[in-house]
């Protein structure tokens, strides 16, 4: 162990004691690979018909498990969301003209950045602008936790003409993908 900067830092060597293959050919507990050599040694491999060594062979089982059924799945990750980051409803009720108002662009606004807030303050704020939305799609996703924006259509700051276009919310449902 190492103190560093007031951190415990801990190292650990690995494949240093379970059969790793050695540059030499053989295995470090002494197993043949088909090189030559006594296999007395670790890191040596073993002639044929030798052991390798008193060091017990490593890995050898014949496919016995330690589980009668295998190893079992874990639990997927959660995340709740976070309830107090919102949008505010003037976000949308008093959304900018989008900066270019000439030819498909006209009488559009600047859709507002919805990422990272929570699905019911959106939908307060799409609803106090008069905007439709089509149905939530639901996403896998742990990082920003259950019912948080992940992803819209529109995307943030580009034209939405609210007489014509449809929002649709892309909801993380707080589980792992």
């Amino acid at each position: 162990m190492l103190l560093v900067g007031g951190l415990l830092v801990a190292f650990v060597m690995v494949g240093s004691d379970r059969g790793e293959e050695s540059s030499t050919g053989g295995t470090e507990a002494g197993q043949s690979a088909g090189g030559e050599g006594t296999g007395t040694e670790p890191g040596t491999s073993a002639g044929a018909g030798d052991a390798g060594g008193d060091a017990p062979a490593v890995g050898t089982d014949a496919g016995t498990d330690t589980e009668p059924n295998g190893p079992t799945e874990r639990e997927p990750r959660y995340k709740e969301g976070d309830e107090t980051k919102t949008i505010d409803s003037t976000e949308c009720v008093n959304a900018r003209d989008y900066w270019d108002q000439e030819g498909e662009n006209e009488g559009t606004v600047t859709m507002p950045d919805f990422y990272d807030k929570h699905f019911a303050s959106v939908k307060e704020c799409i609803q106090a602008a008069g905007w439709r939305y089509t149905d939530d799609e639901k996403v896998n996703e742990v990082l920003k936790g259950e019912g948080m924006v992940v992803n819209q259509s529109p995307k943030r700051y580009e034209p939405f003409n609210p007489e014509t276009d449809e929002i649709t919310l892309h909801i993380s449902t707080g589980y792992e993908g």
